[in-house]
């Protein structure tokens, strides 16, 4: 896979799109990890084939700061009512 080829095992935030359209944006301490996770279990999360994926490292400390940055970016908000967003950690 290309996630184990490309994707440090890393604290950083993440996001997945399909056609130029975001689809899920999160947040992990390890973020291959975190991407094989969520290659495995994408039908349950309401998506089926991401046709991309985007990182960005940052230290834990700020992950979830820059998490809330990038939602915002994209019109998405971070709270409970959003069955997409999952923070892994």
């Amino acid at each position: 896979l290309l996630i184990r080829a490309a994707v440090p095992p890393e604290s950083g935030v993440f996001g997945l799109y399909a056609c130029r359209a975001q689809v899920f944006i999160a947040e992990s301490a390890n973020l291959r990890t975190a991407l094989l996770r969520l290659h495995v279990d994408m039908f349950r999360f309401g998506f089926d084939h991401p046709t991309g994926f985007t990182f960005e490292l940052c230290p834990a400390a700020s992950r979830v700061k820059r998490l809330k940055e990038l939602l915002m970016e994209h019109e998405t908000g971070c709270d409970e009512q959003w069955p997409n967003i999952v923070l892994y950690g």
